[in-house]
């Protein structure tokens, strides 16, 4: 009997990131241009509530939505900004003359304007007290600090974020939030309750920031009382579906799915028998089914085709066809580095490739069929 077994085995994939734009990503939903609000408020019925207002999408959850910093430059088609010089602004994280990401504390066209809110705080819950801040008065008042706990970034160089106040460059910033050049009295941001608050913020890479938050104050019987750690996702220029695994992960799993570990790239959180970098490298959504995804045999002129399919844009990745007579020695019968053509590495083996549609590409590989074999995919780093 003569049959050809099917396997894909499937390492790291990294690459750089997508075009630009971007639209819903897998149930996630994506925040960009228009007012939001990031609200940190307690009541003495609810606790901690801490909910985005945007005014395109509504009132959402933070483990709903992607914040996008969009690419183009600031101020006429997006955020991306050359860093000033003088040593002021250090805490950005980047060289003078450098590129950074910019939200400014005025609302601008086609930019997102987050800011904090403590608008439905019951400030009669709340006691004054003195935050012991230089960046704030002195004088007790029912404040909300809003802490930056952690910050994971995956994306392309170093990740940091800031958050100050003043003009555009009007003027010395007043840093609250720095993971450059922290301020002594830490990453804090104080607000009053009932107080609405705009103000600029920073991103020193292209890449995807997740922001854990956590917020704090005194309650009226002077008892300290924090929230839960929350995670803000901002999407930080052009990644909207980014052919690096880290990115593609980041977009389509909540925080708490990462931190799970159900994003890691061998993960099968769908028990779909499909990992995670399966569905990537094929071009799938997480949860693919195995039919969308696994190589499959196909009768063509007499001959065997192995078919399968590719993203278009895997940069940096090398995927190699090979093939056993006893699924302990393998021999690698071609492959191809990146969005490059096929190579034949040996015996005789045809493989096709079709255009790219939808972003991903048909491939074909004809094989003899004078001999019992094993096939296998493998995909991996193109870094050798």
């Amino acid at each position: 009997m003569k049959y050809w077994k099917l396997i894909f085995v499937s390492l790291s994939l990294p690459a750089a990131l997508a075009a630009e734009g971007m639209g819903d990503v897998a149930g996630r939903i994506v925040m960009g241009q228009g007012h939001l609000d990031i609200g940190f408020d307690y009541t003495a019925e609810s606790g901690w509530v801490i909910r985005h207002r945007h005014e395109d999408k509504g009132v959402r959850s933070p483990g709903e939505g992607l914040l996008f910093v969009h690419d183009g430059a600031f101020p006429e088609a997006g955020s991306r900004l050359t860093r000033p010089a003088g040593g002021e602004w250090d805490f950005l994280g980047v060289a003078a003359g450098e590129p950074f990401w910019f939200l400014p504390s005025s609302e601008r066209a086609r930019i997102l304007w987050p800011g904090f809110a403590a608008e439905h705080t019951d400030a009669a819950a709340l006691a004054p007290w003195e935050a012991d801040d230089p960046r704030r008065t002195a004088q007790p008042v029912r404040w909300i600090a809003v802490d930056l706990v952690d910050l994971r970034f995956t994306g392309v160089g170093t990740g940091h974020i800031s958050v100050w106040v003043t003009g555009a460059f009007g003027g010395a910033p007043l840093v609250f939030w720095s993971t450059a050049e922290p301020h002594p009295a830490g990453n804090r941001y104080l607000m009053a309750a009932g107080s609405h608050n705009h103000m600029s913020w920073g991103f020193s890479a292209p890449g995807v920031y997740e922001i854990d938050v956590r917020a704090s104050t005194v309650l009226a019987d002077g008892s300290a009382s924090e929230s839960a750690v929350q995670t803000l996702v901002f999407v930080v220029g052009t990644a909207p579906d980014p052919a690096r695994y880290p990115e593609w992960a980041a977009l389509r799993f909540a925080p708490e799915d990462r931190a799970a570990g159900r994003a890691d790239a061998d993960a099968d959180p769908a028990g779909t028998g499909v990992p995670n970098l399966l569905a990537f490298a094929g071009g799938e959504e997480p949860g693919a089914s195995p039919a969308a995804v696994m190589p499959a045999l196909e009768l063509s002129g007499g001959g065997i085709e192995v078919v399968f399919k590719r993203r278009a844009d895997l940069g940096g990745t090398v995927l190699r066809a090979e093939r056993s007579e006893d699924l302990a020695v393998w021999t690698e019968i071609a492959r191809a580095t990146g969005p490059d053509a096929w190579t034949v590495t040996e015996g005789e083996p045809v493989v096709t490739e079709s255009a790219s549609e939808g972003g991903v590409r048909r491939v074909a590989v004809s094989l003899p069929t004078e001999n019992r074999a094993f096939f296998r995919l493998t995909a991996g780093p193109g870094d050798e």
